[in-house]
Formats: structure tokens, sequence, C-alpha cells
């Protein structure tokens, strides 16, 4: 799932229904995070939340290409530290590190 634009209050609670909507059944979900320049605490928890749903579901997340003040606001959340929660530089390498929870294999060259 990509996000575009800043992730605030108003869409935060649009984005955690479509999320668990679509995430029934998923081993793992990625949530490529490119072009997302901000977040608030709204979000975070939001994002906190849905990480405690996949645990309890036996879900991981990946999310992928985190920009600067997103980084910097779940790394003092402490949900990059989660063990269910994955971190990959770009799309791409988030769909390869899905692939190899889920499988356990790399995808190769």
């Amino acid at each position: 799932l990509a996000f575009r634009g800043p992730l605030f209050f108003g869409q935060s609670m649009r984005v955690s229904d479509a999320l668990r909507d679509n995430s029934r059944g998923a081993r793992v979900i990625v949530l490529d995070m490119t072009g997302v320049p901000l977040v608030d605490a709204t979000a975070i928890s939001m994002l906190e939340d849905l990480a405690a749903d996949c645990r309890k579901r036996g879900q991981s997340i990946v999310i992928a290409g985190l920009q600067s003040q997103p980084r910097t606001a779940l790394q003092r959340s402490g949900l990059l530290t989660d063990a269910g929660v994955h971190v990959a530089p770009n799309h791409d390498e988030g769909l390869k590190k899905a692939r190899w929870l889920v499988t356990g294999q790399s995808t190769g060259a």
C-alpha cells in the first residue's frame, strides 16, 4: 500500500480502516511511505495500533522508503524496533523483504 502526502489526523482514520480491511489474510503488509514527508502523533498512533493488530494475527509489516521526519518520528516512538516491523530503503527492497519474510528465500540478482 502506497501513501502520498503528509499523514495527519484526518487521513489516519481512513488509512487505518483501509489497512485493516485490505490486509486480512496477508502474512506481510508492505507500507510504501516514499511519498510521505511528514507524520503527526495521530499517524504514529495509528501505525502502532496497526503493528499491534498485526502482531496478534501473526503478520509482519515492512515500512519502505521512509523520509527523514517520518523515520525520526517512528524511531522516537519505538515502532521501528518492534519485532514485527521491518524497514526497507525503498518499495522494491520492501517487496524483496516481504518475499523473504514469507518464503525465507531471497529473490536473487
